[in-house]
């Protein structure tokens, strides 16, 4: 006897969140605009600069190390070729 059963993919819902920069900055520029924090304007956005200079960094390792790892396949290849 065969069964047709169908199969339905569950759907997930991703999670929303705002990235804890967001809320950070948020938070400081309303102190700073009801005057509690006598910051620059600098130290207010500070957060956001920090989180975008961190995936910044994160992409030049992911370069770095992507072309590091080419380098190495090419030398090898031309170490295998020179083995006798």
């Amino acid at each position: 006897m065969r069964h047709n059963y169908e199969v339905t993919p569950i759907e997930r819902k991703k999670p929303t969140y705002l990235p804890m920069s967001f809320i950070l900055t948020a938070i400081f520029v309303v102190l700073k605009l009801t005057g509690q924090v006598d910051w620059s304007w600098l130290w207010v956005f500070l957060p956001l600069f920090i989180g975008t200079a961190l995936i910044f960094l994160a992409w030049l390792g992911f370069i770095f190390l992507s072309v590091f790892l080419i380098a190495a396949v090419f030398a090898y290849d031309r170490w295998i070729d020179r083995r006798p």
